[in-house]
């Protein structure tokens, strides 16, 4: 039985999935979740990036709402359905708080696992200097909150810019709720303010 502490030695790394229109973007964004999930969809190169350029056009509910995402934040209300990922996400890098590979749910001592990669979650952010952080559920959001917010705030980086955003497989996200988002620049908020979240039930 694969647990998810055993599973430690498995990392994933967070390249963009197209490194050249990255490097070229004038306006680049993080999108951030919890932790990779291997044992349910496993893809061999573990890599973020890579398993982006191989979804297929018509995609899936994860990365249509990663893509939805992308476009909301852009200004824009196109259907990911109609997009490729090229199209959508070539200012984009989508990682994890933590690279260790785990299960469908967060599972164990979530917060260990974070701990011992917020300096390479804060190295990514500065080294990108993105416009927006977006924090993928409320895992996510909890433990940037508490561990790596606090490190950047110190560090006199409060310049970065987060908003929290459902976890992108949540059955009622994606492109249908791009609506209820509504303009998400007012949302979007330096480390002295509260972080902004929205839940497809409740709202902001």
């Amino acid at each position: 039985m694969i647990t998810v502490e055993a599973n430690v030695s498995a990392l994933w790394t967070f390249q963009p999935p197209f490194p050249d229109l990255y490097a070229a973007a004038q306006v680049r964004g993080i999108m951030l979740g919890a932790e990779p999930n291997g044992i349910s969809d496993p893809f061999p190169e573990r890599d973020m990036g890579a398993w982006f350029r191989q979804v297929p056009r018509s995609g899936t509910r994860y990365a249509r709402a990663i893509m939805s995402y992308a476009e909301a934040i852009a200004g824009r209300q196109a259907d990911p359905r109609h997009l490729t990922p090229a199209e959508s996400l070539a200012g984009w890098r989508i990682g994890d708080l933590s690279p260790e590979e785990a299960g469908p749910a967060v599972e164990g001592d979530f917060a260990s696992r974070v701990g011992r990669h917020v300096e390479s979650v804060i190295q990514m952010i500065l080294k990108d200097r993105p416009r927006v952080v977006v924090l993928l559920g409320v895992h996510c959001q909890r433990e940037f909150e508490a561990q790596v917010a606090p490190v950047l705030r110190a560090r006199g980086e409060g310049w970065v810019r987060r908003v929290g955003l459902p976890h992108p497989t949540l059955k009622t996200c994606g492109y249908f709720t791009l609506k209820e988002l509504g303009p998400l620049d007012e949302k979007i908020l330096p480390l002295d303010r509260p972080l902004q979240t929205f839940s497809p039930h409740r709202g902001w």
